[in-house]
């Protein structure tokens, strides 16, 4: 799916989280959670290419988890977003932008919260990791990669 999507020349995951390394790259189970595959008979433990987004496992993929855990409508919401993405094929900026005003919704009801242990709920690099989509460098990559994505598949 790292290469389906053209992730690895976007150096960013599907929610647009810049991924600097390609082993930070990780697998989110977005239909069915690994916890009801083997119960479900989903092949592979539910890895596989519908069932999933790749995401950073340094930042999106541990804040996703947090949006679930503290507003699971929000979280649901993503997750469609993500399906789409999925579906298309290629990320693409508008889907971002959905998915961006959601978390600046999360960020600002949640970014002063601390866990029991003292951490902050939102760690900083949930907040600067992502793409600048009003950059007009990363708006080409992205129309870049989608052109190449879309080409692979004529």
């Amino acid at each position: 799916m790292v290469n389906e999507y053209g992730l690895k020349k976007l150096h960013a995951d599907m929610l647009g989280y810049k991924v600097v390394r390609n082993n930070d790259f990780s697998f989110h189970h977005l239909i069915i959670p690994h916890r009801d595959c083997g119960r479900q008979r989903i092949p592979h433990d539910g890895y596989v290419d519908w069932n999933g987004a790749i995401l950073s496992s340094r930042t999106s993929h541990p804040y996703i988890h947090v949006i679930e855990r503290l507003d699971r409508e929000m979280f649901e919401e993503i997750t469609q977003e993500l399906v789409a993405i999925n579906k298309q094929g290629y990320v693409d900026r508008e889907h971002l932008l959905r998915v961006y005003d959601m978390m600046y919704d999360f960020e600002n009801m949640f970014g002063g919260e601390y866990t029991k242990k003292g951490h902050k709920v939102i760690k900083r690099e949930y907040v600067t990791e992502r793409m600048d989509l009003y950059d007009p460098e990363t708006c080409e990559k992205l129309e870049e990669v989608k052109r190449l994505v879309l080409t692979r598949h004529e």
